[in-house]
């Protein structure tokens, strides 16, 4: 398990700021305000990024494509119970918190070239998955992640969002040989 990129302390503030369009309030309307922007763009891929916004999003019948999961919740052992059909692909990976690791990122890019459903189990944390789902996501696909005690972030991966990503990344200490 090699690690490609390590979160330096000083952009931990930078990326609490959301990387798309934030919808706050409970699942019930963040996630049908999500649907109903899915419906609209009709996206290639709908990728979630944490256990509870993917949890909601099962429960409320988001079309997903990618889930990346680590059934923890805020660092602590999670309480939802996300479920599966038994038709999905799981990929498992381990990935430190504070970082991208070799393995996390090859899964995320497996995973974007699958048919069906994927489930992307991380050991370890997958906050940060969100930056190679949104940079190696095909183009106007839709990457939903949690933002704490606020509701959901909504991120469109077009070239605008993929430059933001990939200067996020080259400020992290580590390689930009994936780039």
């Amino acid at each position: 398990m090699s690690l490609i990129f390590k979160l330096p302390e000083h952009l931990r503030s930078k990326l609490k700021k959301p990387l798309g369009q934030l919808i706050k309030g409970p699942p019930d309307i963040t996630i049908k305000t999500a649907k109903e922007i899915i419906k609209k763009l009709r996206p290639p891929k709908v990728i979630t990024v944490g256990d509870i916004v993917t949890h909601s999003a099962k429960k409320y019948k988001l079309p997903l494509s990618i889930a990346i999961i680590d059934l923890k919740t805020m660092r602590k052992k999670s309480d939802v119970h996300i479920s599966y059909t038994g038709n999905e692909t799981i990929i498992k990976t381990d990935n430190p918190a504070g970082t991208i690791t070799y393995d996390a990122w090859k899964a995320v890019k497996d995973a974007m070239k699958k048919k069906g459903e994927v489930i992307i189990l991380v050991n370890g944390e997958e906050d940060l998955l969100t930056l190679p789902a949104i940079y190696l996501a095909p183009e106007g696909s839709i990457i939903i992640y949690g933002q704490p005690h606020e509701g959901i972030v909504v991120v469109k991966s077009d070239q605008n969002t993929k430059k933001k990503v990939k200067e996020i990344l080259l400020e992290m200490e580590g390689s930009e040989s994936v780039l």
